[in-house]
């Protein structure tokens, strides 16, 4: 993410970069529940708080700056949700079309399509060399990875097929350095479009 803040702030553009769950004051409290693996709430509880996080973050945050010509770098929106958490709670679908009117559609959406497999050792690497713990979901373990992949694989596609015009599927296997070469090259074309 600090690659991508850098790009915006070597051409001159104003951005806020925030994240999900957290980004507010509110958002950072419900983001120590949600995805710490100390507390056990069923699983619509969890979804419950990271729309409630949303919105909050939506409205007070994400809206307000947008609204200011600020470009807004979030990591994860509601999209993540749908990929994270519809597997184990079928309710989320109904609750992000509930919650819907008082969200903002992305411009444009990077999806950064990996394998369970290379995003676990690569999630290990980080752990090791960060001290930083893995958190609840990042804790689940190949399967649910290789669902929340899929999850994501059919969120990029619109109702034809395609890859939905707002979204960019980047190849994640890739080395960093071509990773960032791809999303560079995809905010390039995107902001010389808009």
């Amino acid at each position: 993410m600090p690659f991508i803040l850098k790009w915006f702030a070597q051409r001159g553009f104003r951005t806020l970069h925030t994240r999900e769950p957290g980004g507010t004051p509110y958002g950072e409290a419900l983001r120590e529940l949600l995805i710490s693996k100390d507390h056990n709430a069923p699983a619509i509880s969890d979804a419950l708080g990271f729309y409630g996080a949303r919105c909050d973050h939506t409205q007070n945050m994400i809206i307000p700056a947008l609204q200011q010509g600020i470009n807004v770098i979030c990591e994860r929106y509601a999209d993540s949700s749908l990929a994270y958490q519809v597997s184990s709670c079928p309710e989320v679908q109904a609750l992000h079309d509930l919650c819907k009117p008082h969200l903002r559609e992305p411009d444009l959406v990077f999806f950064l399509d990996i394998s369970a497999e290379t995003s676990l050792v690569r999630m290990e690497k980080r752990r090791i060399e960060k001290n930083i713990p893995l958190d609840k979901f990042e804790s689940k373990g190949h399967d649910y990875l290789n669902q929340v992949r899929t999850n994501y694989t059919q969120l990029a596609l619109d109702e034809a097929g395609n890859i939905k015009q707002n979204w960019r599927v980047v190849d994640a296997e890739q080395s960093l350095e071509d990773v960032v070469a791809d999303i560079e090259s995809y905010l390039t074309a995107f902001m010389q479009a808009a």
